[in-house]
């Protein structure tokens, strides 16, 4: 992006590359490596330009939802589709899909196998210090996350670690809502040189989770 993240309004966050995106980028590959996501459906909730999922329909899956609720961002997310070679009819679709307060969802009550969530934890527009998640939120993402997410799926998802007790409030919600939680340790996603190197601070504060539904 040509403007930095500082100048950006909250509509324009998912526009840009966060370090929670590098880490999910590697943890798409490693589940190519595994053949772990072929001929499954995903759902790339909060898909911003549409790179995970598009990374994720490379690597084999079947049928795959970007799915975002800004129409800025649902634009950019159609604009990469096409420029992938994923025309009508592929079985790659762009929808909105939002949560909490004036939730939107065009995936129509639909369920998927493996359901990304990638940077979608964060305070948009911080008004205190130390930043803190909204709990009502973080609750309904595990609400959505849960309901989208078909018996015996899985969901990944990779969180900046901006936000004091991010990672338990999500947690507490994910248990809540009928998901088992689990922290997958970062160095099992990203290779050792990238976490090495001395402008990985950020990516070395990544947190990477699994969830699934509680038995």
């Amino acid at each position: 992006a040509a403007c930095s993240a500082d100048d950006s309004g909250p509509e324009d966050l998912g526009l840009h590359v966060w370090p929670g995106t590098h880490a999910m980028s590697h943890l798409i590959l490693d589940l190519e490596k595994k053949g772990s996501l072929i001929g499954r459906s995903v759902l790339d909730v909060g898909c911003g330009t549409g790179f995970i999922g598009i990374l994720a329909r490379l690597a084999g899956c079947g049928d795959l939802v970007l799915a975002d609720c800004e129409e800025k961002v649902l634009a950019t997310a159609r604009l990469n589709v096409k420029a992938n070679g994923f025309e009508a009819g592929s079985g790659v679709k762009v929808k909105a899909l939002s949560w909490g307060l004036g939730a939107v969802d065009e995936t129509e009550g639909a369920t998927f196998d493996v359901v990304l969530l990638c940077e979608v934890l964060y305070v948009a527009q911080p008004r205190c210090v130390p930043w803190t998640l909204d709990s009502d939120d973080v609750s309904a993402l595990a609400a959505l996350t849960k309901a989208k997410l078909s018996p015996g799926g899985e969901a990944w998802v990779t969180y900046g670690n901006r936000e004091e007790g991010g990672m338990e409030m999500f947690r507490d919600a994910a248990v809540v809502a009928g998901l088992t939680f689990e922290e997958v340790a970062l160095k099992a996603v990203v290779p050792a040189e990238d976490l090495a190197r001395k402008s990985a601070n950020a990516l070395r504060r990544v947190k990477v989770f699994h969830l699934t539904h509680a038995k």
